[in-house]
């Protein structure tokens, strides 16, 4: 699990110090966000994750895109490991079941977030919402199981919110990469 928090990291590390470079300009960035994050789900939570991600950093569209990328990814390593944990500390088999049906669901939405990433080296926009909306289905398919329960664990009450989420950050890097498809 470390090396995967280790990936992660030399990425958003790797992107941070390739974004100063961007032809955007902040003021430019900041309408593009707005632009985007008002066609999703929810705009305060696409303005605060993107905002609260660049700081003052340039990035254009296609740069929001990847990192809209990178914080899904994110979001699914961090959900993931909820579960793993979640199903060391339950005995109930209906409910250890769920759980590893959603470890295995993040497994799938990780590895298509890491694809999609992949692809934007070749601007394959197209190929890029396949995987993204692959990655929703993924994370659904979690949250469909997860209410199926009666009575989940007391200390799952976050998966919720981190299901929620993961939905909402897959959402901005939809949009996102519907705007630069229809470019």
């Amino acid at each position: 699990m470390a090396s995967h928090s280790v990936a992660t990291f030399v990425l958003l590390f790797t992107y941070f110090f390739l974004l100063p470079f961007s032809s955007a300009s902040s003021s430019t960035t900041h309408e593009k966000i707005h632009s985007i994050c008002a066609q999703t789900e929810n705009p305060n939570f696409c303005v605060n994750s993107l905002v609260g991600f660049l700081g003052d950093k340039k990035a254009d569209t296609n740069e929001l895109a990847i990192v809209s990328i990178l914080l899904a990814t994110a979001q699914a390593r961090m959900n993931k490991y909820v579960v793993e944990h979640l199903m060391q500390s339950v005995d109930d088999p209906r409910t250890k079941n769920v759980l590893s049906m959603c470890d295995m669901d993040y497994g799938v939405a990780l590895k298509k977030l890491q694809d999609a990433y992949v692809l934007s080296d070749h601007k394959d926009y197209r190929g890029m919402i396949d995987l993204v909306n692959d990655a929703v289905v993924a994370t659904n398919d979690c949250t469909n199981g997860w209410k199926q329960l009666r009575n989940p664990p007391p200390s799952s009450s976050s998966l919720k919110d981190d299901n929620l989420k993961m939905v909402w950050f897959n959402n901005i890097a939809f949009v996102t990469l519907i705007m630069l498809n229809n470019k």
